[in-house]
């Protein structure tokens, strides 16, 4: 179900956003990496993808930031995201919810049989909701 989709992980931390690309490959899917959210957002102009992985905090911009551009912009507001997390940061996650993430991962507990389950998962949704 998740073979061929587009994922653009967008993660500060070099060695995490490898970590979380080699996952997908190993799902069947096709991973855009981006290390913060200027860079994601000129990753979304070349083409847009099934689902995004986003970190939720990176300098420049944060996750809740990125989030907000893209529930704003037509191209990408009805693109599913699953938010990423090393901890519990309260207030960004609420305001990450109000703003439609579909899920929210912490970092720590993270596989990749579940990574790749929950993006089939949200796929599914998504395009069952699209049709």
């Amino acid at each position: 179900m998740v073979d061929n989709a587009r994922v653009l992980v967008v993660e500060d931390t070099e060695d995490a956003r490898d970590i979380l690309a080699r996952m997908l490959r190993l799902g069947g899917i096709t991973a855009i990496t981006a290390e913060d959210g200027f860079a994601a957002l000129q990753a979304l102009e070349q083409g847009v993808p099934d689902l995004v992985l986003l970190d939720l905090m990176m300098p420049k911009m944060n996750g809740v930031e990125l989030l907000s551009h893209l529930r704003q912009d037509p191209r990408w507001r009805d693109v599913p995201v699953i938010l990423l997390t090393a901890v519990s940061e309260g207030r960004l996650i609420t305001d990450a919810v109000n703003l439609g993430v579909q899920d929210v991962i912490l970092k720590g507990s993270v596989n990749a049989f579940d990574l790749i389950e929950r993006i089939a998962r949200h796929l599914r949704t998504n395009r069952s909701a699209s049709n």
